[in-house]
């Protein structure tokens, strides 16, 4: 049985898919440009020098890429079915942020507003609650009334 490896925080902090695409980009640089060392990679990812690790972390990395970009191109141009814009709606509604939606039902950001929006979710604005956005539309609908 796999024992599976607990991250630091500042692994947690620095292992992010941006700072991943960097590093991979700086160790597999263009023509002409020196690479980075592991070394250096591993330290731009915040753990410690092992290089086998950093190998299966960037493989883990670059087959969720693929599978991302593979759902991706699957699902592009086809319409939402009713069921997807249900569980667009519910989720949002539970508090799930707009990013979190397009990452699990591997659509863009602009179908998934356009669906909000043909139902008249009201979108949040950052900083505030749902419920503090509730109750500004209902004393705003009192005022127009």
């Amino acid at each position: 049985m796999a024992r599976v490896r607990k991250r630091t925080e500042l692994e947690e902090e620095k292992m992010t898919d941006s700072n991943l695409s960097r590093v991979i980009r700086l160790l597999e640089p263009e023509e002409g440009k020196k690479p980075i060392t592991k070394k250096d990679a591993c330290q731009m990812l915040g753990m410690t020098y092992n290089t086998t690790r950093l190998a299966t972390i960037i493989e883990q990395f670059k087959e969720r890429q693929r599978r991302t970009a593979e759902q991706r191109a699957k699902l592009r141009g086809k319409p939402l079915t009713k069921d997807e814009k249900v569980f667009i709606i519910q989720e949002y509604l539970s508090g799930a942020t707009i990013d979190s939606i397009t990452k699990s039902t591997y659509r863009g950001v602009t179908l998934v507003k356009q669906v909000l929006e043909e139902y008249d979710v009201p979108l949040r604005i950052p900083g505030q609650t749902y419920l503090c956005q509730m109750v500004l539309c209902v004393i705003n609908l009192k005022l127009v009334k």
